[in-house]
């Protein structure tokens, strides 16, 4: 998991403080997320190997950020994807929202970067079957957005998450799916889309509050694979989508481990986009949607499911295609007649925070990584010091320490607590002995 974070002098940072998308590792080069996340967003980094997240962090005050955020160089939509997140009442980013995005230079698989918490995985996407997809299948997702509600600009300091959240998921039927969602957009639905169940509350609850207006519809259970006679459901009417634009209505808004939520009632909210939807888990993770839409209350702004998801299987030949696609003659093909994608490079090179990787000329960049090295040698052998001498110090605090044997034949241990102006020794078993001055 990876988040995309704007660089702290960008026009979109400054009007949209909070901005904030999830994406995924699929190649030591390239990451999955949302289209509607980047379209409009000129810059930005791709951040790794981190549970924790602030508004605030920056190359400049987070180790993490400074040490290991990767500069986007390259991004790739799909064709007939259309970016109309800052018209009202839009439905068009939802057609296929997904991106292909790639950094400056590759992840490390191997170690983890200093100031970090985690090594940085890749995630296998799902390019072998439709059957993960199938109603009734568990999944998860994860992020650091609003947990309730959409837009909350009173307290959007504090809204999205310190820490990554997962939740556990289940994958309803696409007929299901549609009732709660409004007719324009089945074909949507039908096209591109996975659905999760919405979150725990019963519909009865959810029409029972202040401000949900509710209708009578009649529906059978007989087309999800299940007979039933037939049952009367009140449909909330003030569900809104909620847009592809973030933090569209407020501008300049003022706002380690990971945690699960729930069993299989989770759900997402604002600034969750672009995250994947995961089958499986540890190595045998593979993901099968990216994040995309959900249902937003008119007036509590509160965030609603049936939950949608942009598929990977039906996207496996356009992600393929954009990551090897020197590879295959049939994606050499299909990249030089532009038919079904559209690539934009991102150059860094008159940005204030400095050229990416790749535009550097050798020269320099072989004088910055050496630069780099050296000073995480540097930073490695005085670490190392540091821990010899304080070896060297308890050692030397320990063969001054006569312990009588008669009344604690128990050696003095590494994890003992050593006061020597207070002259004893605090055993970690709440054990004292007595240090004598030499």
């Amino acid at each position: 998991m990876v988040y995309l974070k704007l660089p702290r002098n960008n026009q979109k940072q400054r009007d949209y403080h909070a901005w904030l998308c999830g994406g995924v590792i699929i190649h030591e080069e390239y990451i999955l997320t949302s289209a509607a996340c980047i379209e409009d967003a000129e810059h930005f980094y791709v951040v790794s190997g981190t549970y924790k997240y602030a508004d605030d962090d920056d190359r400049y005050n987070n180790p993490c950020i400074k040490n290991g955020a990767k500069k986007a160089i390259w991004k790739c939509v799909p064709k007939n994807y259309v970016f109309d997140g800052h018209e009202n009442d839009n439905i068009r980013w939802m057609n296929n929202d997904i991106a292909v995005v790639k950094i400056e230079d590759g992840f490390d698989f191997t170690r983890r970067i200093r100031g970090c918490d985690f090594i940085p995985k890749p995630v296998c996407y799902n390019n072998q079957s439709q059957s993960l997809e199938s109603p009734g299948t568990i999944v998860s997702i994860a992020g650091w957005g609003t947990t309730s509600r959409y837009n909350d600009w009173i307290n959007r300091r504090k809204d999205n998450q310190q820490t990554l959240l997962e939740a556990h998921v289940e994958i309803t039927p696409k007929n299901r799916c549609k009732r709660r969602w409004g007719s324009r957009y089945h074909n949507i639905i039908d096209n591109y889309m996975i659905c999760t169940k919405d979150i725990g509350q019963s519909m009865a609850e959810i029409c029972n509050e202040k401000y949900v207006d509710c209708q009578d519809i009649n529906y059978s259970d007989e087309d999800d694979g299940r007979r039933s006679i037939i049952k009367t459901e009140r449909i909330p009417t003030n569900l809104v989508m909620h847009s592809a634009y973030h933090n569209e209505t407020f501008k300049n808004s003022i706002g380690g481990s990971r945690r699960y939520v729930g069993a299989t009632d989770g759900g997402f909210c604002e600034n969750d986009h672009g995250g994947p939807l995961v089958y499986g888990s540890g190595v045998n993770s593979i993901i099968v949607g990216i994040i995309s839409a959900c249902l937003v209350k008119e007036r509590s702004n509160k965030c609603y499911g049936p939950f949608l998801y942009t598929s990977i299987y039906k996207n496996r030949q356009f992600i393929s295609c954009s990551i090897y696609k020197d590879v295959e003659p049939k994606c050499r093909r299909q990249f030089r007649s532009g038919v079904t994608h559209v690539e934009q490079e991102i150059s860094w090179k008159t940005h204030p925070d400095g050229p990416a990787k790749n535009e550097l000329d050798p020269i320099k960049k072989a004088e910055l990584e050496a630069a780099a090295a050296a000073e995480e040698a540097e930073e490695a052998e005085l670490e190392a010091k540091a821990a010899a001498a304080a070896a060297a110090s308890l050692k030397l605090l320990l063969n001054k320490v006569p312990v009588d044997q008669a009344k604690d034949p128990t050696p003095v241990r590494l994890d003992d607590k050593v006061f020597t102006k207070s002259d004893f020794i605090l055993r970690s078993r709440n054990v004292t002995t007595r240090l004598l001055n030499q």
